[in-house]
C-alpha cells in the first residue's frame, strides 16, 4: 500500500560534499549535506520550498546520499514516535516540574502510559486518550488493576455485576483515592445495560409524540363518525393536552418516590388503555375520556428519562442523550403523519388506535421487565461518586412559590403558551383540515407537509441551541417570534393559493418556531432561577405550552365553526382567521421576548 501523500507532491534533493570537513569545528565530521525540500498542494497548486542543513561522523564511504537522506528522514520516526506524541498530548515543553527527580518520574509516568496504549494497537494515541478519558473503566481494565475488568472476570470466573470493594487497611488518603477512583469506574454490564434503558425509554418517547399529534391526520375521520362540529373536535384534541400539563409537576414528585420504572411503566398501562378506549369509543364523551387517559400516561415519559439519564450517565453524556431524545421526538411525530395515514386508510382510524394501544401496552411490559432506576439495584458502581448536598432542598410548594412570584418567570412563560402553544395546535389538529379542505389533498399528501414539524424537532433543535450559546437565548426566541409573524401573515394573505412546496417551507418554518425552541425555553427557566429550584422552574414553565395548545385547539375550532356558516366543510375566511389568531400570538410572545432578561449574560456574569 503506498503510503500517504497528505495531498501534496514532495520532491526531496540532496548534495553531499567533504570539502568543508576542515571548515567545520565539529569533532568527528565525516561529511557535510544540504536537503532541499520542494511541496506543490494538490488541490491549491501552491509552491514552497524548504532548505535544511546538516552534517554526519559517517564518511562517503559508509553512507552515500542516498543512506544519508533515508537516515535523515528515519529520524522523523524517532521524534513521532515518543517525544512528539508527549509534547502534543501531555504538553511536555511547557511542563512546570523542574526541582528534583519531578521531571524524570513524570516522564516516565507520561512514556509508560503511552506504552500501554499503544500495546492495544490503537491507530492514534491521542483519540484513545479521549476516550479514555470519557471511560474511565477502560483504563482500570488496561491496567488490569480491578476485578471488573475484562482479565480479571475472566480469571477468577466472576459476572458481570461484580462490586468492587475496598481494601479494609487503608489509610484516610488512600480511602478517599481508592473510593474516587472506584465511583468513576463502571463495570461492563452498566456500559451495556444503560443503553438498553435509554432504547426503551427512547422508544417509548416516540409513542408520546405520536400521541400527541396523531389526531391532525385523521381528524376529519373522527369528525365524520361522531358528527360533531370543530369546537367538539377541538375539545377532544386539546384533552391531551390539558391532563398531559397537569401531570408535570405530580410526575417529579412520582419519579423521586417510586423510581422511573414503576412510574412510567404504570402510566403507560393508563396510556395504552385509553388509546384502545378511543378505537372502540361509540360517542364521543368515551373518546374524550380516552384521550384524557392517553394525555396522562404518556405525561411521565419526558421527566422521568431525565432523571434516569442522570443516574445511569455523566453529565457530558447526559447532554449528548438528551439530544438523542428529543430526536426521537421527531421520529415519533414523523410516523404521526404520513405513515398514520397510510395506515388509517388501510385499516380504518379506530384499527388504528387499537392496533397503537397493544404497542404501548406491550411497551409498558418491556419498561417494567428491563428498565433499573440506578446501577446500584443492579449491584454495580455508581456512574457519579455519592455526594452529600451542599445546598438545603426546597420544598414543591416553597419552589413553586419563588418561581411564579418572580417577575422573571412569566415573559417566558407568556412565550412558550403562545408560540409552542400555536405549533402544537397547527401540528396536532387543524393543519390536517386545513390542507384537505382547501387544497384538497389526501390525508397521506396532507400527511407528508405535515411531516415538516418531525423534521424541524430533528434539526431545528441543535441549530437553535448552537446560536442560543453564541448569539444569546433572548436573541433566539424574539426571532422566533418573528418567524411566526411572518409565517403567519403570508399563510394568511394567501390563505388558499400556495403551491405545495412553499406549504411545506412554511409549515417547517411554522414548526421550527415553536417545536425547535423548545430546549431554549427551558433553558432559560433553568437559568433564572438558582440551581436547587431549576427543576421546579422547568416544570412549570412545561405546563403552558399544552395550556396553550389546548386553548388555541378550542379557539380555533371555535372559530372555524363560526366562518362555515353552518356548512359541513370549513371555508379559506375561517382558516385566515386561524393564522390571524397564530399572528396575533406571534405579537404577544414578541413583547414578551423583549421583556425576558437575557440569561446567557445573566450566568456568565454572576
Amino acid at each position: 500500500m503506498d503510503p500517504p501523500d497528505h495531498g501534496r507532491i514532495e520532491i526531496r534533493k540532496i548534495l553531499t560534499t567533504t570539502e568543508l570537513n576542515d571548515y567545520l569545528n565539529f569533532p568527528h565530521v565525516g561529511q557535510a549535506f544540504v536537503i532541499q525540500r520542494e511541496f506543490t498542494d494538490k488541490k491549491t497548486g501552491k509552491y514552497s520550498c524548504e532548505i535544511a542543513y546538516g552534517i554526519t561522523s559517517r564518511p562517503p564511504e559508509q553512507a552515500d546520499p542516498k543512506r544519508v537522506l533515508a537516515t535523515n528522514r528515519g529520524h522523523w520516526n524517532i521524534e513521532n514516535c515518543c517525544p512528539y506524541i508527549i509534547d502534543w498530548n501531555y504538553h511536555e515543553d511547557r511542563s512546570r516540574i523542574r526541582t528534583g527527580h519531578g521531571p524524570k518520574n513524570i516522564t516516565r509516568l507520561r512514556r509508560f502510559a503511552i506504552g500501554i496504549i499503544k500495546s492495544k494497537r490503537v491507530r492514534s494515541v491521542s483519540q484513545k486518550m479521549r476516550q479514555l478519558s470519557f471511560n474511565v473503566r477502560l483504563v482500570f481494565d488496561y491496567l488490569r488493576m480491578t476485578e471488573n475488568s475484562c482479565a480479571g472476570a475472566l480469571r477468577n470466573n466472576y459476572n458481570k455485576f461484580t462490586v468492587v470493594r475496598p481494601p479494609k487497611k487503608i489509610d484516610n488518603f488512600g480511602k478517599e483515592r481508592y473510593a474516587s477512583m472506584m465511583f468513576a469506574f463502571r463495570g461492563d454490564a452498566a456500559i451495556t445495560y444503560r443503553y438498553v434503558i435509554c432504547l426503551l425509554i427512547f422508544l417509548s418517547y416516540v409513542l408520546v409524540f405520536f400521541h400527541r399529534l396523531c389526531p391532525a391526520v385523521i381528524a376529519l375521520d373522527i369528525q365524520s363518525s361522531f358528527g360533531i362540529s370543530g369546537t367538539l373536535l377541538g375539545v377532544l384534541g386539546s384533552a391531551y393536552f390539558y391532563s398531559y400539563a397537569i401531570m408535570q409537576l405530580p410526575t417529579g414528585l412520582m419519579a423521586d418516590s417510586w423510581g422511573p420504572r414503576k412510574t412510567v411503566s404504570v402510566f403507560l398501562l393508563l396510556a395504552g388503555v385509553g388509546s384502545i378506549v378511543m378505537g372502540i369509543a361509540p360517542s364521543l364523551a368515551v373518546a374524550v375520556t380516552g384521550r384524557i387517559l392517553v394525555g396522562i400516561g404518556v405525561s411521565t415519559v419526558f421527566v422521568c428519562n431525565f432523571k434516569l439519564l442522570s443516574e445511569w450517565f455523566t453529565p457530558r453524556q447526559f447532554i449528548i442523550m438528551g439530544s438523542a431524545f428529543m430526536s426521537m421526538g421527531g421520529i415519533g411525530a414523523l410516523f404521526s403523519s404520513a405513515p398514520l395515514a397510510w395506515v388509517s386508510n388501510a385499516i380504518g382510524w379506530r384499527m388504528t388506535f387499537l392496533f397503537v394501544g397493544i404497542i404501548t401496552l406491550l411497551m409498558a411490559a418491556l419498561v417494567y421487565v428491563f428498565v433499573r432506576n440506578r446501577p446500584s439495584e443492579m449491584g454495580l458502581s455508581p456512574i457519579t461518586p455519592n455526594r452529600e448536598e451542599t445546598q438545603k432542598g426546597i420544598g414543591l410548594l416553597s419552589g413553586m412559590k419563588m418561581v411564579v412570584t418572580s417577575g422573571r418567570f412569566w415573559p417566558p412563560a407568556i412565550w412558550a403558551f403562545c408560540v409552542i402553544g400555536i405549533s402544537f395546535s397547527i401540528g396536532g389538529l387543524w393543519g390536517g383540515p386545513y390542507l384537505m379542505q382547501i387544497y384538497g389533498h389526501s390525508k397521506t399528501s396532507a400527511g407528508g407537509v405535515l411531516s415538516t414539524f418531525a423534521l424541524a424537532l430533528i434539526f431545528g433543535s441543535p441549530i437553535s441551541g448552537w446560536f442560543a450559546n453564541r448569539i444569546g437565548r433572548k436573541s433566539v426566541l424574539i426571532g422566533a417570534s418573528v418567524m411566526l409573524m411572518m409565517v403567519s401573515g403570508i399563510m394568511g394573505l394567501y390563505v388558499d393559493s400556495m403551491t405545495l412546496p412553499a406549504l411545506y417551507v412554511l409549515f417547517f418554518f411554522l414548526f421550527f418556531s415553536g417545536g425547535a425552541i423548545g430546549p431554549v425555553i427551558a433553558t432559560v427557566a433553568k437559568e433564572l432561577f438558582p440551581i436547587t429550584i431549576s427543576g421546579t422552574a422547568v416544570g412549570a414553565i412545561n405546563l403552558f405550552p399544552f395550556a396553550g395548545a389546548a386553548l388555541f385547539q378550542v379557539l380555533i375550532g371555535a372559530v372555524l365553526t363560526a366562518r362555515s356558516l353552518g356548512q359541513a366543510q370549513y371555508t379559506a375566511v375561517g382558516f385566515r382567521y386561524m393564522f390571524l389568531i397564530c399572528l396575533a400570538g406571534g405579537i404577544v410572545s414578541l413583547v414578551a421576548a423583549f421583556m425576558m432578561k437575557e440569561t446567557l449574560q445573566y450566568r456568565e456574569g454572576s
